[in-house]
């Protein structure tokens, strides 16, 4: 999530650092989302999902309106109410408030597990998770040549399409057991072979931006380059120690998405009182590191309080 933060923080989509994270953060979460995903009742899902997104959608609506009524350039209330609803529903460069930032991953995870196996009668894609993968490449392929119309690409659910691979290769690799399967001196290998390969995929690359449906140059090369950033980040956190702050904060990843744009608007304020330039790289880092720390004790809060909030139903609640 620090990655996420850190592209929303300000940084320059311009900039190499923003280049490089989101050729494989976005990628690298559908990854871990197949490899850790068990089925459960669909309505179980849109409860774990909905709960949070409704109580962080409504402190992100309470600041919003807030900042608007103390600014001198605001957008009256009624324009705010007639386009928070669109944040929900599409994506990319588009002019609306979006309430809960990162809604349309979300949505997209939430149609992936649908189709993964949240909905009981639906396995095909399950079972034959490479082959469903090779024909989703396929088809952004063939749709990359064409001029699609905006109706079609902006709403969030296009990007299943895009999505779906990395989830069913990140579901392959945990049923052909590739982790365990690698001893320490192959994860080394993997690390280099997956960095090389990071490097020369690299500068063939265009613009990259999952959220406004841009892939750079070629879906395929998008794809590579993702699973091999992927696999660099994966192997290395497979050697690191075990950290009980990122156990922690990968337990509150709708709590970040839904409070880390209201701090980084704090944070952003308060380096710009201190005379220093948020846009600037360094600045940005500070704030996310700063805003990352910040959303350590809510999310421990919410563990042992309130579990439902970050989207976890404890068992005794299942159904």
């Amino acid at each position: 999530m620090f990655f996420i933060i850190l592209c929303h923080s300000g940084i320059s989509t311009d900039d190499t650092t923003w280049k490089i994270i989101f050729a494989f953060n976005v990628p690298g979460f559908f990854f871990i989302s197949g490899y850790l995903y068990r089925p459960h009742p669909w309505q179980r899902t849109l409860k774990s999902f909905g709960i949070p997104i409704l109580f962080f959608s409504v402190i992100n609506l309470a600041f919003i309106l807030l900042k608007e009524y103390s600014s001198t350039d605001s957008h009256s209330a009624s324009f705010i109410c007639n386009n928070i609803f669109s944040g929900y529903l599409f994506a990319g460069e588009q002019n609306f408030f979006v309430l809960f930032p990162g809604i349309w991953f979300i949505e997209v995870l939430f149609v992936c597990r649908l189709l993964m196996g949240d909905i009981n009668k639906i396995s095909f894609f399950r079972q034959n998770s490479l082959f469903t993968a090779g024909v989703s490449i396929a088809t952004m392929l063939f749709l990359s040549h064409l001029t699609l119309p905006d109706q079609l690409t902006s709403p969030c659910i296009f990007r299943v399409l895009s999505c779906f691979p990395f989830m069913l290769l990140g579901h392959y690799a945990k049923e052909a057991n590739w982790i365990n399967l690698v001893k320490r001196p192959q994860k080394l290998q993997i690390i280099v072979v997956s960095a090389l390969l990071y490097v020369t995929i690299y500068n063939q690359m265009g613009y990259i931006n999952i959220w406004s449906n841009n892939y750079g140059d070629n879906y395929l090369d998008f794809f590579i380059y993702a699973c091999a950033a992927s696999a660099f980040l994966f192997s290395i956190c497979r050697i690191l120690p075990k950290s009980k702050f990122a156990e922690v904060t990968s337990k509150g990843t709708l709590l970040i998405l839904g409070i880390h744009m209201m701090l980084i608007v704090v944070l952003r304020h308060v380096f710009k009182k201190m005379g220093l330039e948020p846009e600037n790289e360094i600045i940005c880092w500070m704030i996310s590191i700063i805003t990352i720390f910040l959303c350590y004790l809510p999310i421990k809060w919410c563990i042992n309080h309130a579990p439902i909030l970050i989207g976890k139903i404890p068992s005794g609640k299942k159904k």
